[in-house]
Protein backbone atom coordinates (compact mmCIF):
# COMPACT_ATOMS: atom_id res chain seq x y z
CA UNK A 1 0.00 0.00 0.00
CA UNK A 2 1.19 3.65 -0.46
CA UNK A 3 1.47 6.21 1.96
CA UNK A 4 -1.67 7.98 2.31
CA UNK A 5 0.60 11.55 2.57
CA UNK A 6 2.29 10.51 -0.63
CA UNK A 7 -1.29 10.85 -2.27
CA UNK A 8 -2.27 13.88 -4.42
CA UNK A 9 -6.26 13.73 -4.22
CA UNK A 10 -6.25 15.68 -0.34
CA UNK A 11 -8.06 18.60 0.09
CA UNK A 12 -5.93 19.30 3.19
CA UNK A 13 -3.83 17.01 5.65
CA UNK A 14 -2.09 17.37 8.79
CA UNK A 15 0.34 15.12 10.35
CA UNK A 16 1.73 14.53 14.29
CA UNK A 17 1.66 12.21 16.80
CA UNK A 18 -0.59 13.83 19.41
CA UNK A 19 -3.00 16.75 19.03
CA UNK A 20 -3.33 17.63 15.59
CA UNK A 21 -5.36 20.84 14.16
CA UNK A 22 -6.31 20.98 10.48
CA UNK A 23 -7.74 23.89 9.45
CA UNK A 24 -9.27 24.34 5.69
CA UNK A 25 -12.19 26.82 4.08
CA UNK A 26 -14.82 24.52 2.98
CA UNK A 27 -16.79 24.12 -0.08
CA UNK A 28 -19.69 23.06 -1.58
CA UNK A 29 -19.68 19.03 -1.57
CA UNK A 30 -19.44 16.30 0.36
CA UNK A 31 -16.47 15.09 2.75
CA UNK A 32 -14.99 12.57 4.64
CA UNK A 33 -12.11 12.45 7.04
CA UNK A 34 -9.83 9.67 6.70
CA UNK A 35 -7.16 8.93 9.99
CA UNK A 36 -4.40 6.85 8.67
CA UNK A 37 -0.84 5.84 9.84
CA UNK A 38 1.99 8.27 6.99
CA UNK A 39 2.93 4.85 5.84
CA UNK A 40 -0.45 3.35 5.65
CA UNK A 41 0.28 0.53 8.28
CA UNK A 42 -3.22 -1.05 10.15
CA UNK A 43 -3.99 -0.13 13.22
CA UNK A 44 -4.64 3.30 14.17
CA UNK A 45 -6.15 5.62 17.14
CA UNK A 46 -8.00 8.67 17.26
CA UNK A 47 -10.54 10.68 18.73
CA UNK A 48 -11.95 13.74 16.23
CA UNK A 49 -13.92 17.10 17.11
CA UNK A 50 -15.45 18.65 14.46
CA UNK A 51 -16.10 22.82 14.79
CA UNK A 52 -17.56 25.50 12.33
CA UNK A 53 -17.22 29.13 12.81
CA UNK A 54 -19.82 30.95 11.44
CA UNK A 55 -19.23 34.39 10.16
CA UNK A 56 -21.12 37.31 11.48
CA UNK A 57 -23.56 35.97 14.10
CA UNK A 58 -24.84 38.70 15.64
CA UNK A 59 -27.35 39.14 12.08
CA UNK A 60 -28.28 35.24 12.39
CA UNK A 61 -28.94 35.52 16.47
CA UNK A 62 -31.11 38.70 15.95
CA UNK A 63 -32.79 37.40 12.73
CA UNK A 64 -33.50 33.90 15.04
CA UNK A 65 -34.77 35.76 17.85
CA UNK A 66 -37.36 37.88 16.26
CA UNK A 67 -38.67 35.30 14.63
CA UNK A 68 -39.26 33.74 17.77
CA UNK A 69 -40.82 36.68 19.36
CA UNK A 70 -43.07 37.06 16.22
CA UNK A 71 -44.32 33.47 16.57
CA UNK A 72 -44.72 33.74 19.75
CA UNK A 73 -47.14 37.14 19.86
CA UNK A 74 -49.08 34.88 16.60
CA UNK A 75 -49.28 31.86 19.35
CA UNK A 76 -50.82 33.98 22.63
CA UNK A 77 -53.19 35.76 19.87
CA UNK A 78 -54.46 32.64 18.46
CA UNK A 79 -54.95 30.77 22.26
CA UNK A 80 -56.21 34.07 23.26
CA UNK A 81 -59.10 34.38 20.38
CA UNK A 82 -59.38 30.58 20.76
CA UNK A 83 -60.15 30.59 24.45
CA UNK A 84 -62.53 33.69 23.75
CA UNK A 85 -65.11 31.51 21.72
CA UNK A 86 -64.46 28.90 23.71
CA UNK A 87 -66.75 30.77 27.25
CA UNK A 88 -69.99 29.97 27.41
CA UNK A 89 -72.73 32.75 26.29
CA UNK A 90 -75.17 33.39 28.67
CA UNK A 91 -78.79 33.53 27.96
CA UNK A 92 -80.57 36.68 28.84
CA UNK A 93 -82.55 37.03 32.44
CA UNK A 94 -86.24 36.46 31.92
CA UNK A 95 -86.61 40.34 33.23
CA UNK A 96 -84.47 41.67 30.00
CA UNK A 97 -86.01 39.76 27.88
CA UNK A 98 -89.32 41.47 28.24
CA UNK A 99 -90.45 44.29 26.20
CA UNK A 100 -88.34 47.54 26.69
CA UNK A 101 -92.25 49.31 27.14
CA UNK A 102 -93.49 47.02 29.88
CA UNK A 103 -92.50 47.84 33.07
CA UNK A 104 -91.72 45.81 36.25
CA UNK A 105 -95.22 45.35 37.19
CA UNK A 106 -96.70 44.39 33.85
CA UNK A 107 -98.04 47.76 32.96
CA UNK A 108 -97.31 49.90 30.04
CA UNK A 109 -95.28 53.04 30.75
CA UNK A 110 -98.13 55.06 29.09
CA UNK A 111 -100.32 53.72 31.38
CA UNK A 112 -102.83 51.27 29.76
CA UNK A 113 -103.19 47.45 30.96
CA UNK A 114 -101.77 44.69 28.78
Amino acid sequence: MNAPTGQRFWLASATGTTNVVLNWQVSDGRFAIVVANATGAHGVAATARIATRIPQPAPLGAGLLSGALLLAIVGFALIYLGAAGLAPRRARAPHLARSASTDATGSHQDGEDA
